[in-house]
């Protein structure tokens, strides 16, 4: 590790992209389970994948978090089944933003206090 004077503003910048890259994801996400709603009969293919979308963004979520696997990789949801997973994911991906962006103010926070304020680690 070195110490170094400025990547503060980087790593902010690091967690506005991310958080822009979810609210993304759940735009399109919504759009495509929207689609799908107007269809009389949704295309079993196109619903296969926005599930399986779905469940592996779940399963990627919970490694982060350290916890089981909880979905199949592959489910067969219906599309309302689809977009109750859609919307706790979005709320969920969220939570993990935020709590990214406490803990990286933290270890800024910690080791400016151990430099004497004058610099942070980065490896």
């Amino acid at each position: 590790m070195r110490p170094t004077a400025v990547f503060e503003y980087e790593d902010m910048n690091t967690v506005d992209h991310f958080t822009r890259l979810f609210a993304y994801d759940a735009w399109a996400n919504h759009e495509v389970l929207s689609g799908l709603r107007t269809a009389s009969e949704p295309p079993a293919r196109c619903l296969k994948f926005i599930a399986h979308i779905l469940a592996a963004e779940r399963l990627w979520l919970e490694r982060l978090e350290l916890k089981e696997q909880t979905l199949p990789v592959w489910p067969g949801f219906t599309v309302d089944e689809c977009g109750h997973l859609a919307a706790d994911l979005s709320q969920r991906w969220k939570r993990r933003v935020v709590k990214l962006i406490w803990q990286t103010r933290s270890a800024i926070a910690t080791v400016k206090a151990k430099a004497g304020g004058a610099a942070r680690m980065t490896s």
